[in-house]
């Protein structure tokens, strides 16, 4: 007799295998039955370590597939379908059709997001989803985070995926408030703890992902960030700034902040980004004793800066920086602030800072960074 004209009733008392590195078995005794030429799934349902899957449908052996897959799977097996993520801590549930000719097999299914932790590629720190869910096929994939958090703040989200041969183009949209610094340097492994205080950003971003290449130098598109009711300390490129404005035995004077911690209102900053290049305009940190108005460019492929800086004094402090030598033949007497201008490039981590003297500056560089000192609020857009 041919494959067409056997019927019956099969029982696997037993089946063991792998998907990828997660080993598998059968539950218990699955049942399939034969008809028409086709193997079609009573009950199979296969376990593992953070596996749980149920399978159902039917085989035409080299011909066609038509199966549907449900429950629960770890991110080994979920990670080829989701190309934006670096790791994933949790079992989502999952359901998944397979339909078509083995040759050309259609994939369609949908991840539920719910305690779960995950970890993009282009921002490697935890996001825990209260709710949340990915849907995805064989070229695309569209994923929302409802309800999550990250590093103590609320964390939103969406985005979409598409193929492109061995790429994936992305878009991202998300907001996140008041996320706390500390958690993020620890995820991080930073020894360079420059900054305490509540996080904001949020954003619309495009970016590509591929095998053995990095997403930051594809990145486009705009972010706000904001740093609010926190302090500042050791960052290199302050300590220079301020070395440059007075020496700390002077009786007017800003912080040591090589041992002294410098409390700050607000840090803020939009960037257009275009190639993996962060472009402001409107960089501000704004304190009690002194204020910073930035422009220019932070790369991310390299992790350098190449920024315009004015710096003023606040209150008392501008008695003081009046007196010395360095700034009387900088600023112009009948100037009503006391401004100093600097520039700042290299590595963000610790970049070299120079004296600009107001001729080295264009027209338009000098009136933008004056607005910043003196009316930030009208060029910084709101965090929230």
């Amino acid at each position: 007799p041919g494959a067409r004209d056997l019927v019956g009733q099969i029982e696997l008392t037993a089946l063991r295998g792998q998907a990828g590195e997660v080993p598998w078995r059968t539950r218990e005794p699955g049942r399939l039955a034969l008809e028409a030429g086709a193997l079609r799934f009573e009950s199979l349902d296969l376990v593992g370590p953070g596996l749980s899957v149920a399978i159902r449908g039917s085989v035409r052996p080299g011909e066609r597939i038509d199966l549907d897959l449900s429950g629960h799977a770890p991110f080994a097996i979920v990670s080829p379908w989701v190309p934006p993520l670096a790791d994933l801590r949790g079992t989502p549930e999952v359901r998944v059709s397979l339909a078509g000719s083995p040759g050309d097999l259609r994939v369609a299914g949908r991840a539920e997001l719910s305690r779960v932790d995950v970890k993009l590629k282009p921002v490697p720190i935890w996001l825990s989803i209260a709710s949340g869910e990915v849907r995805f096929d064989n070229d695309g994939l569209q994923y929302t985070v409802r309800e999550g958090a990250a590093a103590g703040g609320r964390v939103e989200g969406l985005g979409t995926g598409r193929r492109d041969g061995q790429r994936w183009r992305h878009t991202l949209d998300f907001r996140l408030d008041k996320a706390q610094l500390e958690p993020i340097y620890e995820q991080l492994q930073s020894d360079r703890r420059w900054a305490s205080g509540d996080f904001f950003s949020r954003g619309s971003l495009a970016f590509e992902t591929a095998p053995d290449h990095s997403a930051l130098p594809t990145f486009r598109g705009r972010v706000s960030l904001a740093l609010e009711d926190g302090s500042l300390s050791q960052y290199p490129a302050l300590v220079r700034i301020f070395g440059f404005l007075g020496s700390p035995a002077q009786p007017y004077r800003l912080p040591d902040l090589t041992r002294e911690r410098m409390p700050y209102r607000r840090i803020s900053a939009d960037f257009d980004v275009r190639d993996g290049v962060m472009e402001t305009k409107n960089l501000l940190l704004d304190s009690e004793v002194v204020r910073v108005g930035g422009m220019g460019k932070v790369m991310l492929a390299d992790r350098s800066v190449d920024l315009d800086l004015a710096v003023r004094p606040l209150q008392v402090l501008e008695q003081g920086i009046r007196r010395i030598p360095l700034l009387g033949r900088l600023l112009p007497q009948e100037q009503s602030l006391v401004v100093a201008y600097f520039d700042m490039q290299g590595p963000w981590a610790d970049p070299a800072i120079s004296v600009a003297s107001l001729k080295s500056l264009s027209e338009t560089v000098v009136d933008v960074l004056l607005l910043l000192l003196k009316a930030p609020g009208r060029v910084i857009s709101p965090s929230r």
